[in-house]
């Protein structure tokens, strides 16, 4: 998911740092790897994870539905 990679560099945050991040601020469990299948489109991201990608980034949510 590129648009994820971009947003992510664009708010200069490592893969581990935005991990981090929404783990402390949704009170989630992602991990590095995670963030990276979703990036390199390993894995779907669901719609839960979207919507908290969306809030973080304070984008659309239909940003990162496929």
């Amino acid at each position: 998911m590129k648009i994820l990679n971009e947003l992510r560099e664009k708010s200069n945050l490592s893969i581990s740092k935005l991990a981090i991040n929404l783990n402390n601020g949704y009170g989630t469990d992602i991990r590095n790897c995670q963030i990276w299948d979703w990036e390199n489109g390993y894995r779907t991201i669901s719609e839960k994870d979207a919507a908290m990608l969306a809030d973080y980034f304070n984008v659309s949510g239909e940003t990162f539905i496929s």
